[in-house]
């Protein structure tokens, strides 16, 4: 009859300390939580800014892109009617062929940072078209 009694009283410690115990670890595992939210907030944001970044980047440079072009074909048009060197031909082709590859290189960034916006939200963004069935 007394053990039953005295059994809780020597082990009352034990059960507080691990309660203590328990109890760290939950803030421990909250904490980690929060702070892993935190972090893809953070990394979300980074990467909703890049595309708006490569969204200007790409548009500038087609803008210089349909400025090559038009001055290789100013150039051509030069040569052809005779009053344009060979050479002017050729560095605006030069040029718009850089331009030409800024913009691809361009896209491909923004390419690459959707599907970091993929990763980091962990969704899938493409439509999804849904259809409504009748009965």
């Amino acid at each position: 009859m007394f053990a039953g009694l005295t059994a809780p009283i020597f082990h009352g410690g034990t059960l507080k300390a691990e309660r203590r115990a328990a109890e760290a670890d939950a803030r421990i595992s909250l904490a980690r939580y929060e702070q892993t939210v935190l972090r893809a907030f953070v990394q979300v944001s980074d990467v909703l800014s890049n595309l708006g970044t490569d969204q200007k980047a790409i548009e500038s440079l087609k803008v210089a892109e349909t400025a090559a072009e038009a001055s290789a074909k100013d150039a051509q048009n030069a040569l052809r009617l005779g009053g344009g060197p060979m050479v002017d031909v050729v560095q605006a082709q030069r040029t718009l062929s850089r331009a030409r590859r800024a913009v691809v290189e361009a896209e491909g960034r923004r390419m690459s940072d959707l599907v970091e916006l993929y990763a980091a939200t962990a969704t899938d963004w493409r439509r999804v078209e849904t259809t409504a069935t009748g009965g």
